[in-house]
């Protein structure tokens, strides 16, 4: 993963939210799952079943760390922009990062994302 790209700051902060993602502690920035919106309406399903999170690396709303996060596991995997994953790109974003995605128990979704945009060319 390249957080490098948005600066030191970025970098140092990427160290203390795995940290406190571990202990169990708050977060140094905002942090919250995907899925819902503001009110916590269901806006995406399918980011609430992949236990989709995001992190805002800097002050500012973006650039956003994307992890998934199960009982066991903590998976970090990417950097985005909300102009790419929100406002109705929900289901686009999954099926342009599905290769990132972990799936299990999910693959249902990743079907529906295949027939409604077609496979990804490995």
């Amino acid at each position: 993963m390249r957080v490098r790209a948005f600066g030191a700051l970025a970098e140092q902060d990427l160290q203390k939210f795995i940290e406190a993602k571990f202990r169990g502690l708050p977060t140094p920035r905002l942090d919250k799952p995907c899925g819902r919106d503001k009110l916590g309406n269901v806006v995406c399903q399918m980011h609430l079943d992949l236990n989709l999170g995001h992190y805002r690396l800097t002050d500012h709303a973006d650039p956003l760390l994307m992890y998934q996060q199960f009982p066991e596991l903590l998976y970090v995997f990417g950097v985005t922009f909300h102009e790419d994953i929100f406002h109705g790109n929900e289901l686009r974003w999954c099926h342009a990062w599905q290769h990132a995605l972990i799936w299990e128990g999910c693959e249902h979704h990743l079907d529906n994302l295949n027939r409604a945009f077609g496979d990804l060319q490995d």
